[in-house]
């Protein structure tokens, strides 16, 4: 899915990346805990504590999502979401993150998403 891709690098203090692959990152390589949290980008290499974790910030990805909550269509606008996932936003409201390539109706999906 990952096409046009540029990546960063966060070192998370205290928490662990691995196995994260897919959720939502704060620049200090945090889960988002709110929704409308800001975002810095996916991750796509995760890593213990202290070790650098690969981040997606643009480009095309999978992401996790919780299209539960409101439900996720194609070309919907995304935000930063509670427990690392990202949740439809409210324009005007949220800072808007990234676009939905697919739709979503359930926690944790994982989804083609474009961010930017």
């Amino acid at each position: 899915m990952e096409k046009n891709i540029v990546t960063d690098v966060v070192i998370p203090a205290s928490v662990s990346l691995v196995d994260k692959e897919g959720y939502a990152v704060d620049v200090a390589g945090v889960l988002l805990t709110a929704v409308g949290a800001g975002c810095f980008g996916i991750v796509r290499t995760g890593d213990v504590a202290l070790r650098p974790a690969e981040v997606i910030v643009s480009g095309r990805c999978s992401a996790l999502v919780n299209g539960a909550a409101s439900n996720i269509a194609a070309g919907d606008a995304l935000t930063g979401g509670s427990a690392g996932r990202l949740h439809k936003a409210t324009i005007g409201t949220h800072a808007v993150r990234g676009i939905a390539l697919e739709a979503a109706t359930t926690d944790g999906a994982l989804i083609g998403v474009m961010l930017y």
